[in-house]
């Protein structure tokens, strides 16, 4: 029958599964933002301590970012942005339903990446280099 042709390929997705892959990826996107701002904020919010290891306790940061931040930044966004196709190839019905844990996984697991990266750039837990 011709009806059938119509129907998406694995059915229609329940709200709940509409809300979750939503949620994670709006999650996803805002927590990135805050990780970008923090990265290039980091350096002024430490009143320049992060600077000053690299150049010298005399140095007064006008404008001070590590490079190793803005590649974190864009190795989260590169993730991010595969991320998205996935949920997208989901939501369109390309991928096989049994992907949906590991599309909730991937999520879980660049939250977290954004979490370290942004305890990163503030130094939680640094104890500074030992002095002789």
């Amino acid at each position: 029958s011709f009806n059938s042709m119509d129907q998406p390929l694995f059915g229609e997705a329940r709200p709940r599964d509409r809300f979750i892959n939503y949620g994670l990826i709006i999650g996803n996107v805002v927590l990135y933002a805050e990780t970008v701002l923090m990265a290039f904020i980091a350096g002024f919010l430490l009143d320049g301590k992060k600077c000053r290891r690299l150049y010298g306790h005399d140095y007064k940061p006008h404008f001070c970012v590590y490079a190793v931040d803005i590649i974190l930044c864009l190795i989260i966004f590169a993730l991010l942005g595969s991320q998205a196709f996935m949920v997208y190839w989901y939501r369109q019905g390309e991928l096989d339903p049994k992907f949906r844990k590991l599309l909730v996984f991937n999520s879980l697991v660049l939250i977290v990446l954004c979490l370290c990266a942004n305890l990163y750039f503030l130094q939680v837990g640094y104890k500074g280099v030992p002095s002789n």
